[in-house]
């Protein structure tokens, strides 16, 4: 290490400077141990609602090229955005992108690297040309992966020509995919058929019922409950069957299949499941129609009739996406509320499977191509973690692993290539061990690890040839003494099990640093051991340029400590505890939303506001095999006042928590912790 590094790093404990300089450098080349990680913030902390604009200095591109994202601008019809080497934006780097309708845009062709400037021309609806805004400048690293999405009228004529099936499996690979599942992987094949025949026996397939009160009472909180396990059952037997039929072809799975498919399909899409009424039903059945309906009709198992009504049911429901992501603001707000994110990976499936069969499917998929690539992961970047917790990952990241696998092969953009993907194992590895029995921040952060994060971070590592991750899914499952994994139909479609032998014994665990920052959410890990729960001694440092939103709590600087797995320091609060600590309600928003439930302080009795500017990030992080150094920065989450959500839900049984939080009278606040 230089010693301008470690004066850097060590600027408010100077102390350490004599003997810290010299002796990790050589503790850590003697000891043979990974090399010292050294990070430093490049920018003071930028609340949310400003990281939106992108790319900027203070918000580089981590793609080539970058998505570019903008404010919305009242009374714009459209936008034109020009990008050039040029201040002036002139001369022969310019390139003029014309005709876009919302304020989010990828390019098809990369960036050469250098520093680049941008801007945009508003278009009134009268067609007419609007003043330009003031040019931002970003820069392109050079070897930044790349995702280009092609120019949309290529893009739909493909899709439009495509024969169904059309995701993930699809008219081209479907030989060789009835190949490597049914032949190549017999067992897990053979456990998927069977689970997937005794499974519609047991389902409910009565008409939901509507909850006819606030699901703060718990007998429509019941309700509620029973039309989300019922829609998602009834989908996963609708999928579980279709692939089954299009893999093999059994007539009975056609059948049952398709019962099933036109059960849903038939459900009033004005009724209790509409999105507005039951957002987690609504994206089930979505889901289910559409997989249903392209794996069923590539099989030839739908007729005219069975085809016209699921194509009538999807066509009465997408709208409902449409209008979600609008009053949602997907486009202007980032990142936005769990539902939605996962909600549009589903959506960009149906656009997809229905485009060329039904009329305004051509304009979902459109929209699908604007929003999602300039705009995913909402929750997370390129350094693989999730701002909502380690619980959040798996329900959030599970139902992304599908669709943008598929997608990639279907639409020919690779979002599968995103760098967020080759890194979020790494997030479970450090955050998450296998043997940890809390997995803090956020909500539900008093669950322990399980097969559930193992078989997501062992997907990853299948779908990437990665070891590190196929080691963590056979070790959760060692340590739940759990058997053979049970696999639905996205989970049969990407197991495989010869790439699991042969990443077996490959791991190199042993030879990662002990300590990893995820400056992205604002996460610093610090560990005494990677490989085995006996002896890991675990650190972690919590203060997120998210804000606290969503899932998030009002804990930017917060920190928590395990030994073995135990938990010892410890964030507090239930969510969903028996279903009667639900989201928003008194005890989740009065306690495990607020300060006095973590370890931070409360200033003149105040704690941190709820808000998206409520924001910080982890200034310094240096990690060595013989000690550590992190500083957090969570100065802006006191200052800030609290946001339309606590304002909104707080007045309704304790209004005097408002003034208990937020808008406190910090100049700085810094959390410095010496490991």
């Amino acid at each position: 290490i230089g010693v301008s590094s470690c004066e850097n790093v060590y600027m408010s404990t100077q102390w350490l400077f004599p003997l810290a300089c010299g002796s990790l450098a050589i503790v850590g080349a003697a000891a043979g141990a990974a090399p010292p990680v050294l990070y430093k913030a490049a920018r003071p902390v930028v609340p949310t609602s400003q990281r939106f604009i992108t790319p900027t200095r203070a918000e580089p591109a981590y793609l080539n090229p970058p998505g570019f994202r903008w404010r919305s601008v009242s009374g714009a019809d459209g936008y034109e955005l020009q990008v050039a080497q040029s201040k002036d934006l002139a001369g022969p780097s310019l390139r003029t992108y014309k005709n876009l309708r919302w304020n989010l845009f990828t390019p098809d062709t990369p960036f050469a690297p250098g520093r680049w400037y941008w801007r945009i021309r508003t278009i009134g609806q009268d067609g007419k040309a609007g003043q330009l805004s003031d040019p931002l400048e970003f820069d392109i690293a050079p070897g930044l992966p790349s995702i280009p999405v092609p120019p949309f009228d290529e893009l739909a004529a493909r899709v439009r020509k495509a024969a169904h099936p059309r995701v993930f499996v699809t008219a081209s690979n479907l030989a060789s995919t009835r190949a490597r599942v049914r032949v190549a992987n017999k067992p897990a094949w053979e456990r998927f058929v069977q689970g997937i025949e005794a499974a519609p026996r047991r389902l409910d397939t009565s008409d939901p019922k509507p909850v006819p009160g606030p699901r703060s009472v718990a007998a429509n909180n019941r309700i509620f409950q029973d039309t989300m396990n019922r829609s998602e059952q009834i989908g996963q037997a609708v999928q579980g069957l279709s692939l089954a039929h299009l893999l093999a072809g059994n007539p009975e799975h056609c059948a049952e299949g398709k019962r099933l498919l036109l059960i849903l399909a038939n459900w009033d899409p004005n009724g209790p499941t509409h999105r507005r009424r039951h957002d987690p039903a609504f994206r089930s059945i979505m889901r289910a129609l559409t997989r249903g309906y392209d794996w069923l009709r590539g099989s030839g198992c739908l007729t005219e009739p069975d085809r016209a009504a699921v194509e009538q049911a999807v066509a009465l429901r997408t709208p409902q996406y449409l209008e979600w992501f609008k009053t949602s603001e997907v486009n202007n707000r980032w990142p936005y509320a769990s539902h939605v994110a996962g909600g549009m990976v589903y959506f960009g499936e149906t656009a997809t499977v229905f485009t060329g069969v039904l009329p305004a499917a051509e304009e979902w998929l459109r929209f699908y191509i604007s929003m999602l690539p300039a705009n995913y992961p909402s929750f997370g970047r390129s350094d693989g973690s999730w701002s909502e917790g380690g619980r959040y990952w798996i329900g959030s990241i599970d139902r992304h692993i599908f669709p943008i696998w598929g997608l990639s092969d279907a639409l020919g953009i690779p979002l599968n290539k995103h760098p967020y993907f080759a890194n979020t194992g790494y997030f479970k590895i450090y955050s998450n061990p296998p043997w940890s029995r809390m997995m803090p921040f956020g909500d539900l952060h008093n669950q322990s690890t399980g097969t559930g994060d193992g078989n997501v971070v062992e997907t990853f590592g299948i779908l990437l040839r990665n070891p590190d991750y196929a080691w963590y899914g056979a070790q959760t499952r060692r340590l739940s003494g759990a058997g053979a994994r049970s696999l639905d139909a996205q989970d049969v479609l990407t197991f495989d099990e010869g790439v699991l032998k042969g990443l077996a014994g490959k791991a190199k665990i042993g030879e990662l640093p002990l300590g990893r920052v995820f400056p992205e959410t604002g996460l610093a890990v610090l560990r005494t051991s990677l490989e085995s729960g006996a002896g890991d001694v675990q650190f972690m440092l919590k203060s997120n340029p998210y804000g606290s939103v969503s899932h998030a709590h009002s804990d930017q600087g917060n920190f928590y400590l395990a030994v073995d797995g135990h938990p010892l320091l410890i964030p507090s609060g239930h969510y969903q505890e028996g279903h009667e600590a639900l989201y928003a309600s008194p005890h989740h928003a009065g306690w495990t939303w607020q300060s006095w439930a973590h370890n931070v302080p409360l200033v003149d009795g105040k704690g941190q506001a709820r808000s998206e500017d409520a924001a910080g990030q982890i200034e310094h992080f240096f990690s060595s095999a013989l000690a550590s150094y992190v500083r957090a920065d969570a100065t802006r989450s006191y200052t800030a006042e609290n946001g339309a959500e606590a304002k909104r839900v707080l007045p309704g049984f304790a209004p005097e928590l408002l003034k208990r939080t937020g808008s406190a009278p910090v100049t700085s606040y810094r959390r410095s912790v010496l490991f």
